[in-house]
C-alpha cells in the first residue's frame, strides 16, 4: 500500500494546461527552448537541456531571427550534414556546440520562438506550442507518487534555494542591462525546475513555490545520507552554472510522514 493512498475523484478535476515540462515529456525533447521577444531582443525564457552560458548566448535580435525564420508558423530545419546550422550555433556555449548536429525552429505570431536540438520539431508539437500554456508551471499531483512508493520507502524533503548561485553565475557571464539580467536569471531557474520535473526526480515530486526556490521530495528504498544527496545535486548543478553551483542552498527538511505533509510541501503557493 502506498504511503499517499487517498480516494480520488478524477472526473471532478479540471483539465490541466500543458506546462512546458509536460510539453517536452510528451514529445520526448531532451534539448528544447522557448525564446521570447522583450525590449526588442529575443532570449530563452524556458528550456530543458540548456546550460547557463547557452541561455545567456541566446540573446539575439529580431533581424537575426528574420533571417532564420523568414515566415512565421513554418518549421525550419538546419543540420551539420548540409552545412546550414552554422548561423544558429552562436546561440550556444562552446560545450553545447559540440553536441548539436541538427536544429528545428519555428516562430509564431506571438513573438515566441521554439527551438529543438537533435530532434525534429513536429507539426503535432507545433499545434501545442501557440498556447500560452507551454509557459505555465506543472501542477503537482502527489497522488501520482503512489506508484513509486513501497512499504520500505523513505520520503525525504529538500528545499533548494538557487537565487544566490544563479545571480552569481549571471553576474560573472553577462555584463548587459539589468532588466535582461533578471530575465536570464529567471530562465536559468526555469531550466533547473524543468530538470527536476524531467531528469532529477519524478515530475510530480517537485514544486517551484516562489522565485528561485524548488521544493523536492526524494523517494528512496532506504535512508540515504542527506549529505550524499546534496553533493549529488551540486554535481549536477555544475553542468548548468559551473562553479556557481557551490552557492546553491540545499536544506534537508525531514521525512514525509503522511499525505497532508506532502501536499502542503508540494502544493504551497
Amino acid at each position: 500500500m502506498g504511503l499517499l493512498s487517498i480516494a480520488s475523484h478524477l472526473d471532478d478535476k479540471p483539465k490541466q494546461e500543458l506546462a512546458f515540462s509536460d510539453f517536452i515529456l510528451k514529445y520526448k525533447y531532451n534539448c528544447c527552448a522557448i525564446l521570447q521577444k522583450t525590449e526588442n531582443i529575443f532570449s530563452v525564457i524556458n528550456s530543458i537541456g540548456f546550460d547557463g552560458k547557452s541561455i545567456i548566448s541566446s540573446i539575439s535580435t529580431p533581424d537575426f531571427w528574420q533571417g532564420i525564420c523568414t515566415k512565421k508558423n513554418i518549421i525550419y530545419n538546419f543540420s551539420t550534414k548540409n552545412n546550414t546550422i552554422t548561423p544558429l550555433l552562436q546561440l550556444f556555449s562552446l560545450q553545447m556546440k559540440e553536441s548539436i548536429s541538427e536544429i528545428s525552429v519555428m516562430q509564431n505570431n506571438d513573438e515566441r520562438i521554439i527551438l529543438v536540438c537533435n530532434s525534429a520539431l513536429t507539426e503535432e508539437a507545433v499545434k501545442d506550442f501557440p498556447a500560452s500554456s507551454v509557459l505555465c508551471k506543472h501542477k503537482c499531483n502527489p497522488e501520482v507518487l503512489n506508484k513509486y512508493i513501497k512499504e520500505a520507502s523513505v520520503l525525504l524533503k529538500f528545499q533548494i534555494n538557487l537565487n544566490e548561485a544563479v545571480e552569481s553565475f549571471v553576474l560573472s557571464n553577462y555584463k548587459g542591462q539589468s532588466s535582461i539580467k533578471n530575465i536570464l536569471e529567471t530562465a536559468i531557474v526555469s531550466e533547473f525546475y524543468n530538470k527536476f520535473l524531467t531528469i532529477f526526480n519524478q515530475k510530480d515530486a517537485s514544486a517551484n513555490p516562489e522565485p528561485g526556490i524548488i521544493n523536492s521530495v526524494f523517494i528512496t528504498d532506504k535512508t540515504y545520507s542527506t549529505e550524499l544527496i546534496v553533493n549529488h545535486l551540486i554535481l549536477n548543478f555544475r553542468d548548468t552554472i559551473e562553479d556557481s553551483a557551490e552557492l546553491a542552498e540545499i536544506q534537508y527538511l525531514g521525512k514525509i510522514e503522511n499525505y497532508k505533509d506532502i501536499t502542503e510541501f508540494l502544493q504551497a503557493e
